[in-house]
C-alpha cells in the first residue's frame, strides 16, 4: 500500500491524528508512517510546535510558557520572602565592612539575586573565625566548614563560613565593589568606626616593636591614599607606606601617638578574643608597667601586656650590686641582664649615669694576638677547623674567619684553600 504525501500530512497536520492511530487506519505499523513522514518531509508535532512561528500550537506554547514563568516567579517570591525579615544591625555591619578591607569576599553568585559574603582563613584562626560566625549567626545558614587548600606552603586545613543570598547584604556589595573587584572609596569608610578598624587590624595586620603594619599589597596608590586620610581625619593616625615588593607593600603606624590612638579605639574589639590579643603586642613597649610580675606575659596586677623591656623592675635593681659584679666580678651586661630580668640597655642606662666606663670588647679578646703564620701552620698543616682554632685562641668563629679572608684564604677544606 503506498500512502500519499497530502493524504498523510492532512491527517497528521490538520487532524491531529498522531503516527499510531494513522498506521491503525492503515494497517501498516508504526514505523512505517515513520518512514514515510521521514520521506515526505514532514516534521513530527514536537519539532512542528518548536519550529513553526506562526502556527497556532506555537503561540499557545508561548502563552503557557509565560503563565508558568508569572507562576515560578510568584512561587520563589512567596518561598524567599523570609529574606525580606532580615536586617543587619550596626555591629554586624561594622564587622562586615572591616572583614571586607581584609580577608572577607562579597559578590552575587550565578543565577541569584542578592548578594553573599564568604571568608577563609588557616585553621590557626579557627577562633577567630569561630567569633565571627557566632557575630554574624543570623546570615549563616550553613556551620563552618574545613578543607584542604594550596598555598606556598604546599597543602594547609582552612575553616570557611558563607552566607545566605540576603537583600541586606546588596546595598553593601554596592557599596564596596566597582564591578567585578572590590573598590575602596571615601563613601565606604566613612560609614565604618572603631570595631571596623579593630576586625581590619585582626584581618591584615601584624604588629612589631615600636609599630604596627597593615598588608595592602593588591591595594592600589590610590585606594592607599584613600585609607591613610580615613585614618588621620577619623581616628587621628598617621602613617606611612613601606614600598617594597609590589604584592608585599605595608601601610605602617610608628609613633607613640599613633600607636596609643590605634591601641584606644582598636583594643576594646581584640580583647574580646584571647587568640587575637597578639595583634597588641605593639604596646610592649609603649608605656611601661610600674608593678613587680609578669606572668604569660602579662601583669599580674593591671593585666597589661608586658615585656622584661618595659617592665620597670629596674626600679628596684641594688645599683651598688650591679657595679660591684660589672667592675668586679666582671660579669658581662648580658649576664646581668638576664640576672636582673631587664634588657641590656637598662644595664647600660645605669652604669652610664654612675660614670662607669663600659668594656666595649671582651677581655678575652683583648689578650689574645694570634699570629698568622701559627693560624696558617693550625688550618692548613693541622688541617685544623675553624672552630677547633676558635676554642683554642678563645674567640668566635667569625674572627678566626676574617683572620683566614686577610690572609688570602679562602674556603673551609684543605683542597679548597688558595693562598
Amino acid at each position: 500500500m503506498v500512502i500519499e504525501k497530502e493524504w498523510l500530512e492532512e491527517q497528521y497536520v490538520t487532524n491531529r491524528k498522531k503516527q499510531s492511530e494513522i498506521a491503525e487506519m492503515t494497517n501498516v505499523s508504526h514505523a512505517t508512517i515513520y518512514l514515510y513522514m521521514k520521506k515526505y518531509g514532514i516534521k513530527s508535532r514536537e519539532q512542528y510546535r518548536w519550529n513553526t512561528k506562526n502556527h497556532p500550537v506555537n503561540e499557545n506554547r508561548e502563552l503557557f510558557c509565560e503563565r508558568s514563568r508569572k507562576r515560578m516567579t510568584k512561587m520563589q517570591e512567596k518561598k524567599h520572602a523570609w529574606k525580606q525579615e532580615i536586617h543587619l544591625t550596626e555591629r554586624q555591619r561594622q564587622i562586615i565592612l572591616g572583614s571586607l578591607l581584609g580577608d572577607m569576599s562579597i559578590l552575587i553568585p550565578n543565577k541569584a539575586k542578592n548578594a553573599q559574603i564568604r571568608e577563609e582563613h588557616s585553621i590557626k584562626q579557627k577562633k577567630y573565625l569561630t567569633w565571627k560566625q557566632n557575630e554574624l549567626q543570623s546570615l549563616l545558614k550553613h556551620e563552618m566548614t574545613t578543607r584542604h587548600v594550596k598555598s606556598n606552603k604546599g597543602e594547609i586545613d582552612a575553616v570557611r563560613i558563607y552566607s545566605m543570598c540576603l537583600p541586606c547584604l546588596n546595598e553593601i556589595n554596592e557599596l564596596t565593589r566597582n564591578g567585578k573587584k572590590k573598590l575602596i572609596t571615601d563613601k565606604w569608610l566613612t560609614e565604618c568606626n572603631e570595631i571596623a578598624l579593630a576586625v581590619w587590624m585582626m584581618d591584615d595586620g601584624s604588629s612589631g616593636k615600636h609599630q604596627f603594619n597593615f598588608a595592602v599589597g593588591k591595594i592600589n596608590d590610590d585606594e592607599v591614599s584613600v585609607l591613610q586620610n580615613w585614618l588621620k581625619t577619623k581616628f587621628n593616625i598617621e602613617s606611612t607606606i613601606d614600598k617594597g615588593r609590589p604584592n608585599n607593600r605595608r601601610l605602617r603606624i610608628t609613633g607613640r601617638k599613633n600607636l596609643q590612638s590605634l591601641y584606644d579605639n582598636a583594643a576594646p574589639t581584640i580583647e574580646e578574643i584571647p587568640s587575637m590579643k597578639y595583634k597588641l603586642e605593639f604596646m610592649i613597649y609603649n608605656e611601661p608597667c610600674t608593678h613587680e610580675v609578669i606572668h604569660d606575659g602579662r601583669c599580674k596586677k593591671c593585666g597589661r601586656i608586658v615585656s622584661k623591656t618595659n617592665h620597670d623592675s629596674s626600679k628596684h635593681i641594688d645599683e651598688d650590686e650591679l657595679i660591684r659584679m660589672y667592675t668586679t666580678t666582671n660579669k658581662t651586661m648580658k649576664e646581668l641582664s638576664n640576672m636582673f630580668n631587664i634588657s641590656d640597655s637598662t644595664i647600660y642606662n645605669r652604669l652610664h649615669n654612675k660614670n662607669i666606663k663600659t668594656r666595649t670588647t671582651p677581655t678575652a679578646k683583648l689578650l689574645v694576638k694570634i699570629d698568622n703564620d701559627w693560624l696558617l701552620d693550625q688550618y692548613i698543616t693541622k688541617n685544623k677547623s675553624q672552630r677547633e682554632i676558635a676554642e683554642m685562641t678563645n674567640v668566635s668563629q667569625t674572627t678566626i674567619s676574617k683572620k683566614l679572608n686577610q690572609c688570602g684564604i679562602h674556603g673551609k677544606k684543605l683542597n679548597e684553600c688558595t693562598i
